[in-house]
């Protein structure tokens, strides 16, 4: 780390001798990895996977590494070029095809990490009518399972996808509201609400968080307005902070500013309980979130860490800002907060993630006349939610 001088202290504030801050540096961890799931009347994807019972021992290949810029562009192309096109849409199937990839990953290249997050983000333009065909087809099942068989079928695996591990995983289901999905509402002389709730009735099986607190769907006529939509409602915003063993037994208060000026603070007493240290006795204001339930040893010794998940205020990532003065740590001394000028904290981006895009390619979305470029904006915007992630 990069020395930056003397920090001085102000206020009522005790001095403290020859005290170094360093800097805040933003880094990214090694595993920040995707993959791609394209559908219409079938389902391709990004790794190759062979369709067959036992597809989580086939060879698949790996996913797209985001921390590379080769990563990036291999998935970038692969979204410009690879997605099938057909009349109709598998998205019942696109999605269990995903939900096993996540099983896969979280087995074979995140090695059951408890820290992982895994979402999926779905994009279609319509209902599905196609999944019971396709997957027939392709051996994942026996026999063609009904629409209503297969959406509780989808519920159970997105269930069971993180096996007995208490990971974040979550789906944003997104729909754009094209000519097909208009026609119900007028052609069954459907009111507003009546209309809405159709949709989130038919688009319930695709919602699932293992917080319990699913993200709602996402339905809109305009694709910068889903995408808006989804960046405010996407819960991707981690952070770690480091407390000194040295503060044992001591309360301890961290202070957060975000991008937008806002200020959250933890206070609670720091203490070791057994094997691990804890904070008890947590209050938490200007912000919720979640502490991870396990610390970490850092390699000197001398520091435990601790991670925050799902930072939010007022419904929406609260996102900690990059300079060194938008993290502060105190520790109380005689019923004074005493300014931590030693403290430094390292800002990790998108901490231990793997995501993938289910996009659709039904025709649907070229409009009745064949002319409209709505396929192409949504193969943008599965571009902006890559650009997101490995941005944030």
């Amino acid at each position: 780390m990069k020395r930056l001088g003397l920090h001085k202290l102000a206020g009522c504030f005790v001095a403290i001798s020859m005290l170094t801050l360093c800097s805040c540096s933003t880094v990214k961890l090694g595993f920040l990895q995707a993959d791609v799931v394209g559908f219409s009347e079938r389902v391709e994807t990004s790794y190759g996977a062979k369709k067959h019972c036992f597809k989580n021992l086939a060879d698949q290949k790996e996913p797209y590494d985001l921390a590379t810029d080769e990563g990036v562009a291999a998935m970038t192309t692969y979204v410009n070029n690879e997605i099938p096109r057909g009349k109709n849409t598998a998205a019942y199937y696109a999605v269990e095809t995903a939900c096993d990839r996540i099983r896969y990953v979280r087995r074979h290249q995140a090695k059951g990490d408890k820290f992982t997050k895994y979402y999926i983000f779905l994009l279609t333009d319509g209902l599905d009518n196609n999944s019971s065909e396709a997957s027939y087809k392709d051996h994942e099942t026996l026999f063609r399972v009904s629409p209503n068989e297969y959406r509780e079928r989808l519920q159970k695996k997105l269930s069971k996808a993180m096996g007995l591990q208490k990971n974040l995983f979550e789906i944003y289901p997104m729909l754009y509201e094209g000519d097909d999905i208009k026609a119900i509402q007028t052609t069954n002389n459907l009111d507003t609400a009546q209309y809405y709730q159709f949709l989130r009735n038919k688009f319930e099986c695709y919602r699932f968080s293992s917080t319990g607190n699913a993200p709602p769907l996402i339905f809109s006529s305009d694709y910068e307005e889903i995408f808006s939509q989804m960046k405010d409602k996407f819960i991707s915003s981690s952070y770690e902070f480091m407390v000194p063993k040295s503060y044992n037994g001591k309360r301890i208060m961290m202070k957060f500013r975000n991008d937008k000026g806002d200020e959250g603070i933890i206070t609670g007493v720091f203490k070791k309980v057994g094997l691990k240290y804890v904070i008890e006795d947590m209050e938490v204001k200007g912000m919720t979130m979640r502490l991870a339930d396990q610390s970490f040893h850092n390699s000197d010794g001398s520091n435990v860490t601790f991670r925050m998940e799902e930072i939010m205020k007022d419904g929406m990532a609260f996102v900690v800002g990059d300079s060194a003065d938008d993290v502060r740590q105190f520790y109380e001394e005689d019923g004074l907060w005493i300014v931590n000028s030693e403290y430094y904290t390292e800002k990790r981006v998108n901490m231990d993630t793997y995501f993938i895009l289910v996009i659709d390619g039904s025709t649907s979305l070229d409009g009745r006349s064949g002319s409209t470029t709505e396929f192409d904006k949504e193969k943008e915007m599965a571009r902006k939610i890559i650009d997101l992630i490995i941005k944030k």
